[in-house]
């Protein structure tokens, strides 16, 4: 029997034992639970680069490729894959595409189960398999790149499932009431949150496992996760920081009406939430990848609303930026809008992206001895938990940075920048080598 083989048995059984959830102690999912984390273990962790800060191009552009439009994108120093959306360089599968994930399509009143509605009722064998099949279609046995499931039918726990996902919660609650009706109200309550997140835990990591069986080497990680909700709530979530290889926090701006410092300390909070949870239920290697979008920005303000999506990000020491798009963005007249596209990244996005590229670079050589990367201070302050990679958190610039301007000679680095240190070396200028701690 394989791997995956004996993987799937435990899966098999673990659904068995779902399915009646609803009737049984919730904490008699415990023991599965824990062995599915157990699991996760088999596998190595893929490993860190060494650099200031990646940026991935993720547009879904098979319009302009099929009428050779080129976006030239080497010359900015961005990464992509090399002909689809979906690729070694980055893989971002949406679950309409990538498994048979379980969730509720709620119009005028009414509500229609897909692939069983509930998370245990799941048709788990047909999910992973289809999942583990796209997976193995569009990346090669060594990918090495970045793994994003875009995972956006409800939410792990079920009170944070609001806005759209609201009627979850109902739901649960009535699906409890309704096999239980001689429980206490509040008995009610405990049970439907507990079964939410006892299924909603395991098919996330069920899913997760077969990513990471299936291309082992690729970073994986569940889209804007960890998203900005209270420490407690992310606590609870600690199954998942402790199997992820990579986070995905997204920083899209949905309503550029608010005054610039508002958008902006909603991003680094989102940002320093991302660092928090990853020092403290994760691997420090594991990179922490930012979802930005550089195309609807409004043009007036432009410059500004770049600084927002691209600076203020790579500021506070992230892995790299993943800019993406809508296919949306290519319809209905691909051609002007490819265009369009190719103007923005040659006139805006792409000289920003390069400059500081080569800004990063040079002040991690200049102040941190090409070992750690650049933190502004001024942002440091928002992290703490960057204290034991080397950055000591006491800022003294301005907590409104302005928009980044590229000098070939730049002096300012000590008074804006502190490092934070790769693996391996600590303090201020990163020089102190670390005896009990390997090089990425």
């Amino acid at each position: 029997m394989t791997v995956i083989d004996s993987v799937g048995l435990a899966l098999v059984l673990c659904l068995k034992t779902m399915a009646d959830l609803a009737r049984q102690p919730v904490m008699a999912m415990v023991p599965l639970i824990n062995m599915m984390v157990a699991l996760m273990t088999m596998f190595m962790d893929p490993g860190m680069t060494r650099k200031p800060f990646r940026a991935i191009w993720n547009y879904p552009d098979r319009p302009c490729r099929s009428l050779g439009i080129d976006f030239h994108l080497n010359n900015y120093g961005i990464e992509s894959n090399s002909k689809e959306f979906i690729g070694d360089t980055i893989a971002l599968y949406y679950t309409g595409k990538a498994g048979r994930w379980p969730y509720f399509e709620f119009e005028n009143g009414t509500d229609i189960a897909v692939h069983g509605g509930w998370p245990f009722r799941a048709n788990f064998g047909s999910h992973l398999a289809h999942l583990r099949d796209v997976i193995s279609k569009h990346q090669s046995p060594s990918s090495s790149g970045y793994g994003v499931i875009d995972m956006e039918l409800w939410r792990p726990i079920l009170k944070t499932n609001y806005g759209l996902f609201l009627p979850y919660r109902e739901k649960m609650l009535n699906y409890v009431i309704e096999r239980n009706p001689f429980l206490k109200t509040n008995e009610h309550r405990i049970r439907a949150n507990r079964l939410w997140s006892f299924s909603t835990k395991l098919l996330m990591l069920m899913s997760l496992t077969m990513a990471k069986m299936t291309r082992p080497n690729t970073m994986w990680g569940y889209y804007r996760y960890p998203e900005l909700v209270t420490a407690a709530d992310n606590h609870e979530l600690k199954w998942l920081w402790q199997t992820v290889t990579a986070f995905y926090p997204s920083v899209y701006i949905k309503n550029y009406t608010k005054p610039i410092d508002v958008m902006e300390e909603h991003i680094k909070a989102i940002i320093a939430e991302a660092f928090r949870v990853r020092a403290l239920y994760s691997n420090p290697e594991h990179p922490i990848m930012v979802f930005v979008d550089v195309q609807t920005l409004p043009k007036e303000g432009m410059d500004e609303f770049l600084r927002l999506q691209l600076q203020v990000p790579i500021d506070m020491g992230v892995d790299g930026i993943i800019l993406w798009s809508s296919s949306n963005q290519f319809s209905p007249k691909p051609r002007s809008k490819c265009l369009g596209i190719q103007q923005h990244i040659h006139d805006k996005v792409g000289p920003y992206i390069a400059d500081m590229m080569e800004y990063m670079s040079s002040c991690s050589k200049q102040l941190c001895n090409d070992r750690g990367r650049c933190v502004r201070k001024s942002y440091a302050r928002s992290i703490p938990y960057l204290v034991s990679r080397g950055v000591k958190g006491r800022g003294d610039g301005e907590d409104l940075v302005k928009p980044f301007v590229y000098r070939k000679i730049y002096t300012g680095f000590k008074r804006d920048y502190q490092c934070q240190c790769y693996r391996g070396w600590f303090g201020r200028k990163c020089v102190e080598k670390a005896q009990d701690e390997g090089s990425i």
